[in-house]
């Protein structure tokens, strides 16, 4: 008898995760600081915008999968204490602004805290001038082409404010591929910018109740549930004795 007391298996009660971002839409908003990496050797804290809109596939584990598509609008600069680089005012800045996609993960952590990372592609236009205002020699020579394709890649965390909302902080990366934002082609490597954002996303979707089970799809760890069949709090079959079978099945 002792020996059988151990070799039986003991339940575990688990509380399933709900994961809110399954089959839901968020348009998110965000502003916050560019600091560019160009030829110019010091470079200069400036400004810049962010909207997009996100598509997350359905998901019933903790993670969950994304399309996204985003314009973004701001402004990086410099000065060269050294060499003017044909620019009178030894300073340039320059609007850049993007336009692209790409795929979106976030993670739940909790039911309220989701990191998230995306990585993308944009199309990139820049407009280099110098301190004056006036546009520099390439650009105004017409010797290059003023956009380009970049590649895109973000990441942070999104603090669950309501069920339709929540406040993001975010940090990312963009890479020119050529090396003309600063007006000037030089060193080994091509410009790009930093990016540092805070924001908010709102959703739409998450009161959609596939299976008609009365839990919404966000809330809902159990999801295709068949019509009729009474489920707890996460939207799983009732399971009475709790021998792992649920009622409709026992």
């Amino acid at each position: 008898f002792s020996f059988a007391q151990f070799s039986i298996a003991q339940e575990v009660e688990r509380t399933p995760k709900r994961n809110a971002m399954s089959n839901v839409f968020g348009v998110t908003v965000e502003g916050g600081a560019t600091l560019g990496m160009t030829d110019y050797p010091t470079n200069k804290f400036n400004y810049q915008g962010k909207a997009s809109l996100e598509y997350y596939f359905p998901s019933s584990g903790n993670g969950n999968l994304g399309l996204r598509v985003f314009g973004q609008s701001g402004f990086i600069g410099g000065t060269n204490p050294y060499a003017s680089f044909g620019n009178p005012t030894n300073e340039f800045s320059t609007k850049v602004d993007l336009y692209g996609g790409g795929v979106i993960y976030t993670q739940s952590i909790s039911n309220s805290v989701y990191p998230w990372i995306s990585v993308g592609v944009a199309n990139l236009w820049f407009y280099p001038k110098d301190g004056n205002g006036n546009k520099l020699p390439n650009y105004a020579a017409g010797n290059y082409s003023t956009h380009m394709l970049a590649y895109v890649g973000d990441g942070g965390f999104r603090f669950e404010m309501s069920k339709d909302m929540s406040v993001n902080l975010g940090v990312g990366i963009v890479l020119g591929t050529k090396d003309f934002l600063d007006d000037v082609k030089a060193g080994s490597s091509n410009d790009l910018f930093y990016t540092a954002s805070i924001g908010f996303s709102y959703y739409f979707g998450r009161d959609k109740d596939s299976d008609g089970d009365g839990v919404p799809d966000s809330r809902d760890a159990c999801p295709g549930t068949p019509m009729g069949v009474k489920v707890d709090e996460h939207g799983c079959p009732l399971d009475s004795d709790g021998g792992g079978v649920p009622d409709y099945l026992d």
